[in-house]
């Protein structure tokens, strides 16, 4: 018999984790692991997704699968990230990087990074067309 169950676990920093696990038949089944989640509200959630899964007779990894969108950041997040991030730098150094990105964020800005492409930078990111 398919089940699901929420299990407690303590992480090294002594936060504590709700695991959602669950099985696709009887015993002989190995555990599966349906998520990890801060709160018990969030663990209750996904188990109650996997068990309405189960219930009806598919396997809820499938849903799981398509439940997860990964999120993209713009160019725009990346590049406030990447200048937050650069503590050790000069002050002429960064208002180079500052003056790069504010170039940069009108043709790239709310953009996919993973979806510019060398022949955008070429047009965008320089003003010019390419030769």
């Amino acid at each position: 018999m398919a089940s699901a169950s929420i299990r407690r676990r303590k992480t090294r920093s002594g936060e504590t984790r709700f695991q959602v696990r669950y099985r696709l038949g009887g015993r002989a089944y190995p555990l599966v692991h349906g998520g990890s989640f801060p709160t018990m509200k969030e663990a209750r959630l996904r188990r109650d997704l996997i068990g309405g899964e189960l219930a009806a007779g598919r396997n809820p990894a499938e849903a799981l699968r398509a439940s997860s969108v990964p999120t993209r950041r713009t160019f725009r997040e990346w590049a406030k990230a990447y200048t937050t991030s650069r503590v050790d730098i000069g002050e002429q150094t960064q208002r180079n990087i500052d003056s790069h990105i504010k170039r940069l964020l009108p043709a790239f800005g709310d953009r996919d990074p993973q979806a510019i492409s060398v022949s955008d930078v070429q047009v965008n990111g320089s003003g010019r067309t390419p030769i």
